[in-house]
């Protein structure tokens, strides 16, 4: 039997301009990728925002990303 793939036409969006066919698997992969460079962009950039206060191993951030696609 052949995997459904569920296809959904994004609008406009910050991150998608023109309008675009997006399968799950390439939302998934784009969500993946800014959730990860906000993540790390949040890291590098903490000691120049909060230079009294250095990030702690037990206190770093996570952050949930979701691509939503609406109507």
């Amino acid at each position: 039997m052949q995997a459904l793939r569920t296809e959904r036409k994004v609008r406009t969006s910050p991150i998608c301009k023109l309008e675009a066919l997006l399968t799950s698997s390439a939302r998934s992969k784009l969500v993946t990728l800014v959730s990860s460079l906000f993540t790390s962009a949040y890291v590098f950039l903490w000691p120049q925002y909060f230079p009294n206060s250095p990030l702690q191993l037990d206190n770093l951030p996570i952050f949930d990303g979701r691509c939503v696609s609406s109507p």
